[in-house]
C-alpha cells in the first residue's frame, strides 16, 4: 500500500489510508527510540496532518511517561521467535504474506499444534 513520492522514491505515503490494514489501525500511534534513546511518537504523515491535536496529546503523554508500543521492542519480540527470520525487513503487505506462508504452509506442525483427525 506504500506509494513512493514520484519526485523522491525514499519518501511516500499510504496509498489506501481509508482502507488501511488492522496493523496500521492498531499501531497508528506508536513510538520509537531516537538516537539518544528517548521515546518519541512515530506515526504516518496522514495521521499527523488529519489529527494534529491528537498527536500533540500523544507527545505530551509520552513526555509524561505514558506507555506506547515501541517499534524496536516489538521488533525484538518478533525476532526472538525465529532469529533467522526476525531480521528480514519487508513492506507490510509482503511481510504479512511471508509470515502467513511461514506459519501455515512452511513450518512443520508440532505435536502440540497438530490437527486431530
Amino acid at each position: 500500500m506504500y506509494r513512493p513520492d514520484p519526485l523522491d522514491s525514499s519518501k511516500g505515503r499510504c496509498g489506501a489510508y481509508v482502507h488501511r490494514p488492522l496493523l496500521c489501525r492498531l499501531f497508528g500511534f506508536s513510538s520509537r527510540r531516537h538516537k539518544y534513546d528517548q521515546i518519541e511518537l512515530s506515526t504516518c504523515s496522514t495521521i499527523r496532518e488529519k489529527f494534529p491535536e491528537a498527536c500533540a496529546r500523544a507527545d505530551i503523554g509520552i513526555a509524561a511517561g505514558m506507555s506506547f508500543p515501541v517499534f524496536q521492542e516489538a521488533f525484538m519480540r518478533v525476532a526472538s521467535l525465529d532469529a533467522s527470520l526476525g531480521n528480514r525487513v519487508f513492506p507490510i503487505n509482503r511481510a504479512i504474506r511471508e509470515a502467513l506462508e511461514y506459519l501455515y504452509w512452511k513450518k512443520p506442525l508440532t505435536r502440540k499444534y497438530a490437527r486431530v483427525s
